[in-house]
This record gives C-alpha cells, structure tokens and sequence, in this order.
C-alpha cells in the first residue's frame, strides 16, 4: 500500500485493484482480466514517514515477503515506517482476541457451575 501510495504502483501482490480495475505492477496484470489502470497517479507522492499501529498479533507478521518489504520501505521508495506494536490483550478492543477471552470464562463459569 505505501508504494501505491508513494508512487502509483504495486509490487509484491498477485492481483490488485482499484476502483475496479487491475493496478499496475502486481505480478499478474497481464493475464488478469477486465479494465486495467495503464498508469495510476500516486497519491502521496510526498510521504516520507509512515506509522503502523498492530495489536501484537503474531499472525500480523508472519508473511515474511510482507514484512520484508515494509522494513525495506525507506531503501525502496524514500519512507521511513514506525510500528507502534501493542502488548497481546491489552482490551483495547474486540479485535485484540477480547472475544475469545470473554467466551471461555463464560464456558469455564457454566462447567463450574457458577453461570
């Protein structure tokens, strides 16, 4: 995305789109079918420092190509990126496994016999 960003086009993706139609630079732009983007104007041609906030999900990184790329970021394209990584379950909201936490102590305490 900072890429596309930065300078119109994508790279490690397989396939892209905006607006409908195929962006320029994913790896299957010639075989995809549909309208494609001939060029894409960059829409932030000035950004030099970007800011990523995760909640510490380990799944978040586990896709090297993607986090290989985003730590290359300012060799590549000119943008230094700062994560800012929480700590796992700090109930900042459902998307940080609160769920999950809330649904076992509601197994645990029917078993127990406490619900």
């Amino acid at each position: 995305i900072l890429r596309l960003l930065k300078t119109g086009k994508v790279k490690h993706a397989f396939a892209a789109w905006h607006d409908g139609k195929v962006l320029p630079g994913c790896k299957n732009y010639a075989k995809e079918p549909g309208e494609k983007w001939d060029t894409f104007e960059a829409r932030l041609p000035e950004l030099e420092h970007a800011f990523g906030f995760m909640d510490g999900a380990i799944v978040q990184y586990q896709n090297r190509e993607a986090i290989h790329g985003t730590s290359r970021s300012f060799d590549d394209i000119g943008v230094r990126m700062t994560h800012d990584i929480h700590e796992k379950h700090d109930f900042k909201g459902p998307w940080d496994n609160y769920g999950k936490e809330s649904t076992d102590s509601r197994r645990k305490d029917v078993v127990s016999g406490a619900a």
